[in-house]
């Protein structure tokens, strides 16, 4: 079974404008310490829904998952430039990567943030995620 996630960071690092925007930081929201060389993007599942309509054969395999893509910067600019590289990259994207068939990835929100107590600069993505998933493995 695909593991979305995990073929949406390889998405990202295939990415040479925003791979080498961030010089390959790309991490997992959860693992924090990572975030502190910046420029620096994180991303975390927010939500999936999985209510699309039954085919003849079943569950057709698409899901619509909700990510949110932080990018961090030092400074304002910095942040906003890195952002600047996903909105164009990213936005309206179809590809194949792994075992994941991203059908449409839409950024369907944005905003910018300063985290006083770490003097960073925030711009997060809200983004529409169409993914094939493959069918679940059954357990004995």
């Amino acid at each position: 079974m695909a593991d979305v996630l995990i073929d949406f960071a390889a998405l990202l690092n295939s990415i040479q404008p925003i791979a080498q925007a961030v010089a390959g930081r790309i991490y997992p929201a959860w693992n924090r310490d990572r975030g502190k060389d910046t420029p620096t993007i994180l991303y975390e599942k927010i939500a999936v829904d999985r209510d699309e309509p039954l085919g003849m054969g079943g569950r057709g395999g698409l899901a619509n998952y909700t990510i949110a893509l932080e990018v961090l910067g030092k400074s304002y600019r910095q942040a906003r430039e890195v952002a600047e590289k996903v909105r164009i990259n990213l936005d309206c994207k179809s590809e194949t990567v792994g075992d994941t068939e991203f059908q449409l990835i839409r950024i369907i929100g944005e905003s910018d943030e300063f985290i006083e107590e770490t003097n960073i600069y925030k711009t997060t993505f809200d983004l529409e995620v169409w993914a094939s998933e493959s069918a679940p493995v059954a357990v004995a």
